[in-house]
């Protein structure tokens, strides 16, 4: 199959280095995401970011990199998992060249990190600074409120949940005119 290909290629011309490596490990990655083999998939991604961490894909290939360390720390609910999933988000969060979409997703995504293993302030402090960092993002500005909310819900805090609840009506006011 295709997979076997790229990774008997790899084997061959892996001292080369560069876009190819780049290419065959992204491919490589995208094929055991969809097979659901997330731990292939980070490490594939790891491979491809290693080789050409300039490469027009890496923010993508970090995006896929976080979405499969997330998976494998939702199966395993290892924290040091969890914590290379944030890093991974992290990278994009940071980098002022991606997508405005793109980094409101990773710093959503930082916050699910968090949440996931029950660090309801510390997800709930992402997840507003996704909101205020990336109020235009209309996918990931709204989740974010939610999540928020449902963080100080859950961390009993009723005087932060009217706070945000009344923020987030703000800002649907404000952007979703």
């Amino acid at each position: 199959d295709a997979v076997t290909a790229m990774e008997r290629l790899i084997q061959l011309y892996g001292d080369s280095g560069g876009d190819f490596l780049f290419d065959a490990h992204y491919l490589i990655g995208k094929a055991k995401e969809k097979e659901r083999e997330y731990l292939d998939a980070a490490n594939n991604f790891d491979s491809a970011l290693t080789n050409s961490s300039w490469h027009e894909n890496a923010n993508d290939a970090r995006m896929r990199r976080g979405h499969a360390w997330f998976e494998v720390a939702e199966s395993n609910k290892d924290a040091e998992v969890y914590s290379r999933a944030r890093s991974s988000f992290e990278e994009v969060r940071g980098d002022t060249e991606a997508p405005l979409e793109m980094r409101a997703e990773s710093a959503f995504m930082m916050g699910e990190c968090m949440k996931a293993q029950r660090d309801y302030a510390g997800a709930a402090f992402l997840f507003l600074e996704t909101t205020l960092n990336f109020p235009s993002a209309l996918k990931w500005a709204p989740k974010s409120f939610e999540q928020a909310i449902r963080c100080y819900e859950q961390a009993g805090q009723a005087e932060q949940v009217s706070m945000i609840e009344k923020q987030y009506t703000d800002w649907q006011r404000k952007f979703l005119k």
